[in-house]
């Protein structure tokens, strides 16, 4: 493993850059949750303050909002056996209390999730 953690980019850039910066990989910085089932808009209208229906929200739209008190990412990607699937990325370092407020607003709902 290189010094930079197998990061070929950051091993292209230091002997440019020398000491006059710092390189640091953020190639971990997100989890990326998988969500998808068929309440999944009720469950995330819950957490998410913006509109996600399907009229207001196609496949292929992305934003950045919020999940509780937590910053996300998501996107909207093709249904799934009649059901909505939207990844959603968070700073790693929140994923586990996003994890959490997932599972609590999803407990009424037939929700399911992976984590990449």
């Amino acid at each position: 493993m290189s010094e930079n953690g197998g990061n070929d980019f950051a091993s292209f850039l230091k002997p440019i850059l020398g000491p006059f910066a710092a390189i640091s990989d953020q190639s971990d910085a997100y989890a990326v949750f998988r969500l998808r089932g068929p309440r999944l808009r009720v469950a995330l209208s819950k957490l998410v303050p913006i509109d996600i229906h399907e009229r207001a929200f196609k496949v292929g739209d992305v934003a950045e909002s919020i999940a509780g008190h937590v910053g996300i990412l998501f996107w909207r990607l093709d249904d799934a056996a009649g059901s909505p699937v939207f990844d959603i990325a968070v700073a790693r370092s929140f994923s586990v209390g996003l994890r959490h407020t997932l599972n609590q607003s999803a407990a009424d709902f037939e929700l399911t999730w992976e984590e990449s």
